[in-house]
């Protein structure tokens, strides 16, 4: 069977009765074009099913029109939001995306963002594993500007694009301590990154200054069920926290399932607070309460800086860091009578 021929720039031209020139300044934003002329090249490409061949188009100008991006995953609530964010951007100004995921993994990381330069993308935005170094360097050597998005890296160098994890840790346990709660606990999935120390060293700082407070912190894991048993016993055993931080969207998600599996209420029998803003908070009842992340303000900061960069820009590195805001609603109350 003989493949079906994908639509050319002249076949549109010819559907929309139209020059190849209109259609490539359509198309490309090149030139203006009046709007009735606009429309009906936009009405042929949606007729003929016509995409543009990015990687052609680069090799004939020497320049690319792709940004690659690497994520660890996006089965959070927040890495999920981030995806849609920068493709939104990429759309606007007529890029297009290749996502790529590293699990985590720096070795998985570094050869995927080498993936990533092998199709001559533009430019690289990383939120980075536990050790980006290897990754990082390969953007350096081809010469392609990155920018590390989420997850600070110490050595520098970089442009970076972050929200404080200490502050907004800070916020959410003063926040906690204000509503009575003097036993907390932060249940974190992956204790060995960056911002979740941070995040630890705050929480531990902000309790320290209080007497008679009490500081748990515990590691998720990956199993839910083994969670689902361990934090219900956390929560109903002795000297039990009442209040609990999960760190992210996904241990928030396990941890509703545990209390109602396990017959705890919240906030009657404890409080519950995430980071990150999952999709169902506002639609849960009690609504959940949340540190929300500032999504769309680090897509818009990384992508204009790439863009720049992209454009020549020899400016210093710049380290970009922005706030993320506690919302108390109702599953956060006060700590149950007797255990004040």
């Amino acid at each position: 069977m003989r493949p079906i021929a994908k639509p050319t720039l002249l076949d549109v031209a010819r559907h929309a009765g139209v020059s190849v020139g209109t259609v490539s300044n359509v198309l490309n934003a090149t030139r203006v074009v009046s709007d009735a002329r606009r429309e009906r090249v936009l009405q042929a490409v949606d007729a003929l099913g016509y995409v543009p061949d990015v990687v052609a188009k680069s090799l004939r100008t020497q320049t690319s029109r792709v940004i690659g991006l690497c994520l660890p995953h996006t089965a959070g609530a927040y890495l999920g939001a981030l995806l849609d964010a920068f493709i939104e951007d990429a759309a606007e100004q007529q890029y297009q995306v290749m996502q790529v995921f590293s699990q985590y993994q720096s070795g998985t990381e570094a050869t995927r963002v080498r993936a990533l330069l092998a199709h001559r993308v533009a430019g690289v935005i990383i939120v980075p594993s536990f050790d980006p170094a290897e990754a990082l360097a390969a953007t350096q050597a081809a010469g392609v500007p990155a920018v590390i998005v989420d997850r600070p890296y110490a050595p520098g160098g970089f442009d970076q694009v972050t929200f404080d994890n200490r502050a907004a840790m800070a916020e959410a346990t003063e926040a906690l301590l204000a509503r009575g709660h003097r036993r907390i606990a932060y249940i974190a999935r992956r204790p060995q990154l960056i911002v979740t120390r941070q995040r630890i060293e705050a929480f531990e700082a902000v309790m320290g200054r209080v007497a008679r407070t009490t500081a748990i912190v515990r590691e998720s894991g990956d199993d839910e069920a083994a969670y689902v048993a361990a934090v219900a016993k956390l929560v109903t055993g002795r000297g039990a926290p009442t209040a609990l931080i999960a760190s992210n969207s996904l241990i928030a998600l396990w941890t509703v399932r545990a209390f109602r599996q396990h017959g705890i209420a919240f906030p009657q029998d404890v409080s519950l607070l995430a980071f990150d803003e999952p999709e169902w908070a506002d639609i849960m009842e009690p609504r959940l309460s949340v540190v929300r992340h500032p999504v769309r303000d680090i897509a818009r900061a990384a992508w204009r800086i790439l863009i720049e960069r992209i454009g020549g820009s020899t400016v210093p590195p710049q380290d970009v860091v922005l706030s993320a805001h506690v919302e108390l609603h109702g599953s956060v109350g006060a700590p149950p009578k007797g255990r004040r």
